[in-house]
């Protein structure tokens, strides 16, 4: 082993500690890569200082620092596309709800900007000031709330949106005379509605059939 081999021969890479798992490595990876560049390029200095060194030799060692220096580049360029990747990930990571559930929302935003007559109404609308005992008045407000926190996200159409496509289908439907609040009013809880009747399907061959693994 000559004097430079044995200089580098314990010269391994200094692992880089904290952050991502993923991260580390690759940092290790260029960490190794620019260890083994500064070998290839001592070796060419030492040969390179050499006055009978053999012009083959000197090839080889010119060609193994070429070859280092890709290899350094090509690892700086996946460390540098990695750390962009992860800005952008944590760029895009959505934010926050604005309301921590429907219960939240319908109590603390939508009974302070839907307005209607509800009392004394007649046959035009209805509603009960017990709505989450309603199964299906919970799951409407609940697709209402969460379309709420993904278009608020858009400042131009994204309460168009909302409002169209969202509260205006949805509380017509809870608020007619025929729906889920039927019996109740603005001031009481007396449900006149009940779940669809139904009758179990006795045929477990026929459901086994009809069920979705079977598509």
């Amino acid at each position: 082993m000559s004097g430079f081999d044995e200089v580098f021969a314990d010269d391994e890479p200094t692992a880089i500690g904290g952050g991502d798992p993923q991260r580390m490595r690759l940092e290790n990876a260029l960490a190794d890569a620019e260890g083994k560049l500064r070998v290839a390029q001592v070796k060419h200095e030492v040969i390179a200082g050499d006055q009978d060194v053999d012009p083959g030799e000197l090839m080889e060692a010119e060609e193994r620092v070429a070859k280092a220096e890709r290899d350094v580049a090509l690892a700086r360029e996946v460390v540098r596309s990695a750390a962009g990747e992860q800005s952008v990930a944590e760029a895009e990571e959505p934010p926050a709800p604005e309301f921590n559930s429907v219960y939240e929302f319908v109590e603390d935003h939508l009974s302070i900007l839907y307005e209607r007559k509800w009392r004394h109404a007649g046959n035009q609308r209805v509603w009960c000031p017990q709505w989450w005992a309603h199964p299906e008045a919970v799951s409407r407000l609940e697709s209402v709330w969460r379309a709420f926190e993904s278009l608020r996200l858009d400042p131009t159409l994204g309460m168009s949106v909302w409002w169209r496509d969202h509260v205006d289908p949805h509380m017509t439907v809870l608020s007619d005379p025929d729906g889920p609040f039927t019996g109740c009013s603005a001031e009481c809880h007396d449900p006149a509605s009940e779940p669809i009747p139904i009758e179990l399907m006795p045929d477990s061959a026929v459901r086994s059939v009809m069920s979705a693994q079977n598509e």
